[in-house]
């Protein structure tokens, strides 16, 4: 009697569980989904999914994913999506949530009490599997956690290949998580928690991860436009086609936002698709409430850039048109930034005044920089201004810099030193010309660069710095005879004949026809008092045409 009470009440309690079951089953079917991706080859690809909210979000297997260039999501009534993005991804626990263009979609209850060891679950049949084919019931083994708050649940049974990406529900009828394959010498089964896949999200930091960028859908943006953009600039442009998608899709989610247009046009200008780059400026700047000015600078900007290359690859855009487009900007929102642009088109239609002009107000702004000084100084360089006006220039440039200089100073540096050459102030030059070597390295620097300084340390008598830099000079050209012509004048000027005689007749081994070394072997043999071999030599120098070499011989 006993047993058969038992018997009875266990009969009782699993009626009761079963006409459960069915009452939210039918409801459950409605929420599963099966999710189609194609490769780039047409290949397709399909497997379960679930919707886990009300806003078109479906959770499925990262692998069918890997390599997918497109995919769609058709419901349980049969009615097909399209997969507008991904929402987040996760190769480690194999679970992807998908963004779609559905405006309403029907997700199950998520589980609220915690599932325990020996609980019964609920697999439910594929999405094309009609809605009274009965769940298939298990029980949890063992349950382990990562992330520190998510489960991860051993089932007791093996699943079949139909029961994979399943959604996985408790006797409530509330769902606790999706299915997920067994390894390949695995036989158990495993359910993820699907808190795991609510939580995921396209965060800043994953615009590199291996997980995004095997996935070549198009990713959902982060909802805040900095970290938008921030995802967007970490992607980088490498891959045109999602670079332009997701800006597409950030001039979608923040359409008054003008960053999204700019870097559209601007890869569009990069690829050469001027026509559609001139489009995407024009109908931002007619957006409602949009910042123009940042438009049109961004603008003025591929038009000087286009416009300066020969032949221009775009002729509706000009340097006038350039001009004409960074005032409206300066108009619209004046920015210290918009007159160095406007300084540089200027430039290019050599009109040096007025570039010089905005270069030198730029630097009474926060652009202040080393940078607009040399170009200003290049305008009064191009206007033929004087060499003391162009050095003042320079000297402010160089004022923008604490010493010791950094790298960046050495052009500065070279033009400064050429150009105190010019009006008699070597010293000052030679010491611009040693901190540029300094600051470049010896090993970036021709010969001709030490030949310029032995020029000036010899006319300031500085013969030990000049007879270094032409033997550093020979070193790297030696079949340039001037050079040991200029060595052997150096060693004639502080006595060492001996050695001059050597560097006049290697001149003349590289090159017979210099008259300069012909004449200085003359001089050298004179004063080491060997007439005949001096005169042979200036006759030498004078047949071939040097005048003070025949001088010397009358």
């Amino acid at each position: 009697m006993k047993r058969t009470l038992i018997y009875i009440i266990t009969l009782f309690a699993t009626l009761s569980i079963t006409a459960q079951v069915q009452k939210w089953q039918k409801q459950a079917h409605q929420s599963q989904v099966t999710v189609f991706t194609w490769n780039a080859a047409g290949e397709m690809q399909q497997a379960q999914g679930v919707w886990i909210d009300a806003a078109g979000h479906a959770a499925t297997q990262y692998d069918i994913l890997k390599g997918a260039v497109r995919a769609s999501i058709t419901d349980a009534k049969g009615k097909e999506y399209k997969v507008v993005g991904i929402y987040g991804a996760s190769s480690l626990y194999n679970t992807a949530v998908l963004a779609t263009d559905a405006k309403k979609s029907t997700a199950p209850a998520i589980y609220t009490t915690q599932p325990a060891t020996g609980e019964h679950l609920w697999l439910m049949p594929t999405s094309k599997a009609d809605a009274k084919v009965p769940a298939t019931q298990d029980s949890i083994t063992s349950i382990d956690h990562f992330n520190d708050i998510y489960n991860y649940i051993t089932l007791s049974k093996p699943l079949e290949e139909r029961q994979i990406g399943v959604p996985v529900m408790n006797a409530s009828g509330e769902i606790i998580g999706i299915t997920q394959a067994a390894g390949r010498k695995d036989t158990k089964a495993y359910v993820i928690d699907i808190r795991y896949a609510q939580q995921l999200r396209v965060g800043v930091m994953d615009a590199r991860r291996a997980d995004y960028r095997d996935i070549p859908i198009v990713k959902t943006l982060p909802d805040d436009a900095n970290d938008a953009l921030t995802y967007i600039y970490l992607y980088g442009t490498q891959d045109t086609l999602q670079y332009l998608s997701m800006t597409d899709a950030f001039i979608a989610q923040h359409p008054t936002v003008p960053t999204g247009y700019t870097l559209k046009a601007e890869m569009l200008c990069d690829q050469g698709n001027y026509d559609a780059a001139a489009a995407t400026y024009q109908n931002a700047l007619k957006v409602k409430g949009i910042a123009q000015n940042q438009i049109l600078f961004s603008m003025s900007r591929m038009m000087y850039q286009t416009s300066s290359r020969n032949p221009s690859p775009y002729p509706t855009w000009t340097l006038q048109t350039a001009l004409e487009t960074v005032n409206r900007a300066i108009a619209d929102y004046d920015q210290p930034i918009y007159h160095i642009l406007k300084a540089h088109c200027l430039f290019a239609q050599k009109n040096y005044l007025e570039a010089e002009n905005e270069f030198l107000y730029a630097c009474t702004t926060n652009m202040r920089s080393a940078e607009n000084f040399t170009y200003a100084a290049q305008c009064r360089q191009m206007r033929g201004d004087s060499i003391q006006n162009i050095i003042a220039l320079q000297d402010s440039a160089l004022a923008c810099y604490t010493k010791p200089y950094p790298k960046e100073a050495a052009p500065i540096l070279l033009l400064r030193a050429v150009n105190l050459t010019q009006v008699g102030r070597k010293r000052e030059a030679i010491a611009d010309y040693n901190t540029y070597e300094h600051l470049t390295g010896s090993s970036s620097l021709t010969y001709l660069f030490y030949y310029e300084r032995e020029q000036l340390e010899a006319q300031c008598r500085m013969y030990p710095a000049a007879l270094n830099d032409i033997e550093r000079a020979i070193k790297l050209n030696p079949g340039e005879a001037i050079l040991h012509a200029e060595l052997a004048s150096l060693n004639y000027r502080v006595n060492q004949l001996d050695d001059a005689e050597r560097a006049a007749r290697d001149a003349i081994k590289v090159n017979d026809k210099l008259p300069d070394a012909w004449r200085i072997l003359g001089v050298i043999m004179r004063d080491k008092g060997k007439p005949d071999e001096s005169r042979k030599a200036l006759e030498k120098a004078a047949e071939l045409g040097d005048d003070i070499a025949a001088k010397l011989l009358q």
